[in-house]
Order: C-alpha cells, then structure tokens, then sequence
C-alpha cells in the first residue's frame, strides 16, 4: 500500500484572522510628524514638533510590542530618526542662515547709506519699493519724481523721521558704522525681515552731529530671484 501524504490546509479565514497584523495608527502619526520636523529649520520654535515625534514614536512602541496585532516597529523607529536629525542639525543651519542674511542685508543698507552721501536720494528712495514698482533707470528720476505727485509724496513722507536733510546739497563728509542688528525674522528660507543699526556722522551748518539710525531691510523673490527693500527707516531713541 503506497504511503499517502497527506496535507492540512487552514481555512482561509483563519488564515487572515490569525496573519494579519494592522499599522499602528500612532506610527504614522509619528513618521508625519519626524517629517514635518523640519519645520525647526525655520524657526527654533518648532522644536515641539520632534519632540512630539519622539514621544509619538515611543508610545506606538509600547503599544506594538503589547499588541501582537500590531506593526509598525519600523516606521516608528524612522520617525524617531527624522525627528532627531532635524533636531541636531537646527542650530547650525539657523546660525548659518542667519550669518549669509545679516551679510546681504548689510551689504544692501551699506549701498543705501552710500547714495544718501552721494545725495542720490531719489535712487535711494527707489530702494524703498517693491521691486516690480522701481523705475528701470535713474536717468532722469528727478524730473519723474517732480511731475509724479503721489511719488513725491511717498519720497517727503518716507524722509520725514529721518536724520537725513534731503533740500539740502550731498554730504560727502557722511560716514557710518554698522554696529550691529536688532532683529532678524525669517518667514522661510528665502523671505526675511532684518533690522539693522548704524551710527552715522555728518556735518550741518558746519557742525559734525552723530545719530543711530535703525535700517529695516525686506529679503523677497521674484521670477528672477531674490531682492531687498529698505521699507522702514528711523533714528533710535
């Protein structure tokens, strides 16, 4: 009598009762938030986000390994590494960023002062506008702005807290001293709001005066690429 091989089979709804194991709900929360962990790239602020990662990551564990049913080990493991990373490389990045900002925005408000010493104030209140609304040449600007009333309004308004005489003839003897800022903002990685303080020298009536004054520049982009308004100027109190 040949020898008969017999095999049991297991009834398919056994099969994916028993086999079955569902992700873990908390898991995906947390790999969602190592993800959007990298929102500390942006502001130290978001630090709770990693740290909300970790603890999601931590608690989905607990609940895997009491829970057979449970998978997910991996993506919770993932979201505790994002969230670590992001973490760690947050203050140098935000240091760095912040170092390349200061450096454009200093380099821009330095410009600036420069055509206020030129007595180039037209140019310098150009520098004022939102970049699609700047004049495409300074050739001529004086008689633009004369025969623009609206124009010649925001160029008397935007120099009335100033320290800066603009009736009068250009101050070749201006100089200043960059001593550093008062706040940076930055809304992204690209768009940023810096002020800045300088103390300028100059001489009226024959006599040399100092004053502090605070440059606020705006850091934008456009088709072309990124650039920098001087939207708020005023001497420090």
């Amino acid at each position: 009598m040949a020898n008969q091989q017999v095999f049991l089979e297991r009834p398919e709804e056994e099969l994916t009762q028993s086999d079955y194991q569902a992700l873990s709900p908390l898991a995906v929360v947390a790999l969602l938030l190592g993800v959007g962990s990298s929102l500390v790239l942006i502001s130290p602020l978001f630090l709770v986000v990693p740290a909300a990662a970790v603890v999601a990551a931590f608690v989905s564990l607990r609940q895997i390994s009491a829970n057979p049913d449970l998978t997910g080990r991996r993506v919770a493991l993932a979201a505790v590494v994002l969230a670590a990373l992001f973490a760690a490389w947050s203050p140098s990045y935000i240091v760095l960023r912040n170092a390349k900002l200061n450096h454009e925005a200093r380099a821009f408000s330095s410009a600036w002062l420069n055509l206020i010493s030129q007595g180039r104030y037209y140019e310098a209140h150009q520098w004022s506008e939102p970049y699609d609304s700047r004049l495409s040449t300074s050739e001529g600007i004086e008689e633009v702005y004369l025969k623009d009333g609206e124009l010649l309004q925001s160029y008397e308004q935007y120099f009335d807290n100033s320290p800066f005489d603009v009736h009068a003839a250009p101050t070749p003897e201006l100089t200043f001293e960059y001593l550093g800022d008062d706040n940076i903002q930055v809304t992204s990685g690209e768009l940023a709001v810096i002020t800045q303080r300088f103390r300028i020298n100059y001489r009226v009536d024959g006599v040399t005066r100092s004053e502090i004054v605070l440059l606020t520049a705006r850091r934008g982009v456009y088709e072309k690429g990124v650039f920098w308004q001087l939207f708020d100027l005023k001497t420090s109190s």
